[in-house]
């Protein structure tokens, strides 16, 4: 069966079990670190000049409009100099690069933490809100951006919504989906926030009284194997100018989370989702 058919036949399928329309994302592709990327190059954590020939590999061979690692890799690691100065070196001019940071209000080891080089571009490059506004305007010029991927889970496990804003120790940072569509959009937070709502377009985008919006999981998206992107495999009409996320699809290490319908998936597909509710607000 071609792939295309396949996937056709699978989405209905879905919907005749579930009931549930899916609609494939144009603005959001996935790329997974997955057991044939652990069969082919090692086991996983990797050194961090890993995830630096995949930025260069990436930017070099296609043109993202934003790439999001979804990997805490911010922390010291023994033994990581080469590999934290090569990822360092590989972040120059990078535009819109994200990294995914942790929301944990624990004292930091800063010992172990400033004995890795990755400090360097971590320090200073949270972009701090003034009552949930974020400058977005010389987000162009470059560099490495943290970013809060949290997710909220309802008395069952399940995942039910998402943060706008996350405040961390008196000071406001955008979450992940919201920075990202927001860059991917063009949108500036003036245009977004207005008077402590959150619009994208003309249309509001619904929250409780913290500040966390329900997540549409009714999409797919289209996935690639990490070695692929580093031989150049991938296509590009499915990278070219759209969202694209690192994150992990290994069943021996990684935390599955359920979704709707009892249904399991990855963390960076959810923040997929995530990402593409907010894309959805704004082109209705």
């Amino acid at each position: 069966m071609k792939p295309a058919l396949a996937f056709v036949s699978l989405a209905l399928l879905c919907v005749f079990i579930t009931g549930i329309a899916y609609a494939e994302s144009n603005d959001i592709t996935i790329v997974y670190i997955d057991d044939k990327t652990v069969a082919e190059i090692g086991p996983y954590p990797f050194s961090r000049d890993r995830y630096a020939d995949f930025i260069d590999s990436i930017y070099s061979n296609y043109a993202p409009k934003c790439l999001y690692l979804n990997l805490l890799i911010s922390e010291h690691q023994e033994g990581s100099a080469h590999g934290d100065s090569k990822l360092i070196s590989s972040i120059a001019g990078k535009p819109n690069l994200f990294f995914s940071a942790m929301t944990s209000n624990t004292a930091v080891d800063h010992d172990s933490y400033d004995a890795s080089l990755f400090n360097e571009i971590t320090s200073n490059r949270w972009w701090v809100t003034q009552g949930a506004l974020l400058p977005l305007a010389e987000i162009a010029q470059g560099g490495a951006f943290a970013s809060i991927s949290d997710v909220g889970l309802n008395r069952r496990g399940v995942v039910e919504g998402v943060p706008t804003v996350v405040r961390i120790d008196g000071n406001n940072y955008l979450s992940t989906p919201l920075f990202l569509s927001m860059v991917y959009l063009d949108i500036l937070p003036g245009q977004a926030f207005r008077n402590g709502t959150l619009y994208y377009g003309k249309h509001r985008v619904k929250t409780d009284s913290q500040g966390w919006y329900d997540i549409d999981f009714r999409h797919t998206f289209k996935s690639y194997s990490y070695q692929e992107i580093l031989a150049n495999t991938a296509s590009k009409k499915d990278i070219d100018q759209r969202i694209v996320m690192l994150g992990l699809d290994l069943p021996a290490i990684e935390t599955y989370l359920e979704v709707d319908r009892k249904r399991k998936t990855t963390g960076v597909e959810v923040i997929a989702h995530a990402t593409q509710t907010l894309i959805g607000f704004y082109r209705r």
